[in-house]
């Protein structure tokens, strides 16, 4: 006889286990996996104008050294040099990023390599499938079959089977459509 605290405690795994394995929490999964490869992704870009705009002060500095006779005899033109620099800075920082952005969008031009990055996921995708195929079908073999179970326990494995199945595929859609390349504008500064 089982007791009630055990039953309890089984009736609160399956809530669990539902509320886990539900379409809702595949879509924040995918969703957290997205937003953290985009916050990757824009921290990644903001250490690159970082890195830009402080070798760019590099260089204006040295031009400064290198053209120091010319600033002396510019006094009053110092001003308007500055907000050159300042925008010649900026134009540069553009033009590097646009160029990498462009230059990560562009295949390899490697034919097979390219084929090879993109089917990646796929194959991954459909490996694991085959994985869970495989070890699903070593199990219904040691159990001796669905006709071994009690129908209970068959309609739990059933729900939790269509359960799983929704997540996965809410999460994977969620996660690779959500991790596209987007066109971000960058801000001028």
């Amino acid at each position: 006889m089982i007791s009630s605290y055990i039953l309890w405690a089984i009736k609160m795994f399956e809530t669990i286990m539902g509320v886990l394995g539900s379409s809702g929490f595949g879509v924040i999964t995918g969703l957290v996996g997205s937003f953290l490869a985009k916050r990757e992704e824009r921290l990644s870009m903001a250490l690159r104008f970082k890195h830009e705009n402080t070798m760019m002060q590099y260089e204006l500095q040295r031009d400064v050294q290198d053209h120091a006779h010319d600033l002396d005899m510019a006094d009053k033109n110092m001003e308007m040099a500055e907000t050159e620099g300042q925008i010649a800075t900026d134009v540069a920082e553009m033009g590097n990023i646009h160029e990498t952005i462009q230059a990560q969008a562009k295949a390899s031009g490697i034919g097979w390599l390219d084929g090879i990055l993109r089917f990646v996921r796929p194959v991954i995708t459909f490996y694991l499938l085959v994985i869970l195929t495989i070890i699903g079908f070593k199990l219904h073999t040691l159990v001796g079959g669905l006709d071994k179970l009690p129908i209970a326990e068959v309609f739990s494995l059933y729900k939790h089977i269509i359960y799983q199945t929704v997540f996965l595929a809410v999460t994977a859609v969620a996660w690779w459509f959500g991790s596209r390349g987007g066109n971000m504008k960058v801000p001028k500064i």
